[in-house]
């Protein structure tokens, strides 16, 4: 069985690979699925039973929600050139998980509560899971000048409901088909509701979330972000672009790992994430015997 090192060492690698490069998922080609059974049980465990007649089941640590906070500095107006001064902090409620997949009966004793290899890596799923999933939203957006978004003549001025039509997260990833690096969007929202809050930030209110990239929460970004909306004065549509900056998110991360591997895991899992490892199990397509 891993030592508490070896797992911290693993979610380190896995939570901060994932701020860089991506899902923490294995990339697979089209194949067979892997000859196996899905249990769930009322309390949300996951058990994945083969015909062979191994079984492994899902363990997840858990952290609690935090805030994380991510500034971030206009780079680009495109509604008004000018103006590109804009520094804004995305105030996120998150919590960090670390799900993994474990042998409960494997011929190979020695592998039993012993984390499922998969082909590329050995952790099953590790990610900030952001709270709007489950709990509602509670994020904030707050500028020092919101004349970009509002359209008002004064830079603290802000508005009873504003709508952001799109917000696009980007990272750079190598595109297999070209092997070129490209900025690809990864995740991000739609629809985009805020409402006014004290008279000088806005509450985010609502979002349709859309990500590429499972591990992530679809505000937070490690790359470019690009927002889409209306021009106050044209009407039309105009862009505008942020540069984030994760470093105080990644000194949180760092600590959290730390403290994440204290508690005691829980086979059990939350509506959102059964229901995002179900989907994950059901879509991608597994080589025969890539479970070991």
């Amino acid at each position: 069985m891993k030592s508490y090192a070896q797992y911290r060492a693993m979610a380190r690698i896995c939570v901060l690979s994932m701020l860089i490069a991506g899902s923490a998922f294995a990339q697979v080609t089209e194949s067979p699925k892997e000859n196996f059974k899905i249990e769930v049980s009322p309390e949300n465990a996951i058990t994945l039973k083969f015909a062979d007649g191994r079984e492994a089941q899902t363990t997840m640590y858990r952290t609690g929600y935090y805030t994380w906070p991510m500034p971030m500095s206009m780079t680009e107006n495109m509604c008004n050139p000018e103006m590109v001064k804009a520094n804004c902090r995305l105030i996120l409620r998150a919590e960090m998980q670390f799900l993994m997949l474990n042998w409960t009966k494997n011929p190979d004793a020695g592998k039993v509560g012993t984390p499922v290899s998969f082909e590329y890596n050995q952790v099953f799923d590790g990610q900030l899971l952001h709270e709007s999933e489950e709990q509602g939203q509670k994020d904030l957006l707050i500028c020092d000048d919101y004349r970009w978004l509002t359209g008002n003549k004064d830079a603290g001025e802000i508005n009873r409901h504003e709508n952001i039509i799109s917000w696009g997260s980007e990272a750079n990833f190598t595109n297999t088909e070209t092997t070129m690096s490209e900025n690809r969007t990864i995740g991000g929202a739609l629809d985009m509701e805020l409402s006014g809050s004290l008279g000088r930030m806005y509450r985010i209110s609502g979002y349709k979330n859309i990500a590429q990239n499972p591990t992530l929460p679809g505000l937070f970004s490690v790359g470019p972000i690009s927002l889409v909306i209306t021009d106050k004065t044209t009407r039309e549509l105009c862009q505008v672009q942020f540069s984030p900056d994760i470093s105080k998110a990644q000194i949180l991360i760092s600590k959290l790992i730390d403290q994440m591997f204290k508690e005691t895991p829980t086979p059990n899992l939350t509506e959102y994430r059964k229901k995002h490892v179900l989907g994950t199990l059901k879509a991608l397509q597994f080589k025969k015997g890539e479970f070991r």
